[in-house]
C-alpha cells in the first residue's frame, strides 16, 4: 500500500470515522438487544443476534484497513517498531493532522468502551434468561414426573417409568 502523508492521513480518518460509526451501530443494536432480553423477545434476539455478526465483520475489515493504513503512515514517517501505534503516528504528525485525528480516536474508544459494556451487560442478562428457562423446564420435568402414566402393558403408574402422560381431562 502506497501513500503519500496527507493522503494517508485522510484514509486513516476514514478508518476511524468508520470504525466509529460501525461501534455505535453496534451499541445501538445492544440496547436493542438488551430490551429483548428483558422482554424474552426471542425474534428480536436473533434479529440482534444477524445484525451483530454482520457489523463484525464489518468491523474487522475495517480494522484491517486501518492497520495497514497505520503500518503505511508510519514508514513515511519513518517510524520504525515492530508494531507501529497509533498513539505513535500522532506523536509524529504536525498539529493540524492531530487535531483531526484525536477526536477521531476518542470518539472510537468511547464506542469500543460502550460496546465492551453493552455486551458484559447482555451476557449477564442471557446468563439470567438460560437460568430462568433451565429451572422453568426443570419444574416441569418435576411436575411431570408425579403425574400418572400409561405403561406399555396399558396399566397406569406414578413416576419417571417409560409411558404417556394420562389426560386429567380426559
Amino acid at each position: 500500500m502506497s501513500f503519500s502523508t496527507p493522503e494517508a492521513i485522510r484514509g486513516l480518518a476514514d478508518c476511524l470515522t468508520r470504525l466509529a460509526e460501525q461501534h455505535e451501530a453496534l451499541n445501538a443494536t445492544l440496547d436493542e438487544e438488551r430490551l429483548a432480553l428483558i422482554q424474552l423477545d426471542v425474534a428480536v434476539i436473533h434479529a440482534c443476534a444477524e445484525r451483530k455478526a454482520a457489523l463484525a465483520q464489518a468491523i474487522d475489515q475495517t480494522e484491517r484497513s486501518r492497520q495497514a493504513t497505520v503500518e503505511a503512515l508510519a514508514q513515511e514517517l519513518g517510524l520504525t517498531g515492530p508494531a507501529p501505534k497509533l498513539t505513535q503516528i500522532l506523536d509524529a504528525l504536525p498539529t493540524s493532522s492531530r487535531d483531526t485525528l484525536i477526536p477521531l480516536r476518542d470518539r472510537v474508544r468511547a464506542a469500543v468502551n460502550g460496546a465492551r459494556d453493552g455486551q458484559t451487560r447482555n451476557l449477564s442478562l442471557t446468563d439470567r434468561f438460560m437460568g430462568l428457562l433451565d429451572r422453568s423446564l426443570h419444574s416441569v420435568h418435576e411436575a411431570l414426573a408425579s403425574l400418572p402414566v400409561y405403561t406399555t402393558k396399558g396399566h397406569t403408574a406414578i413416576g419417571r417409568g417409560q409411558g404417556f402422560v394420562v389426560s386429567r381431562t380426559a
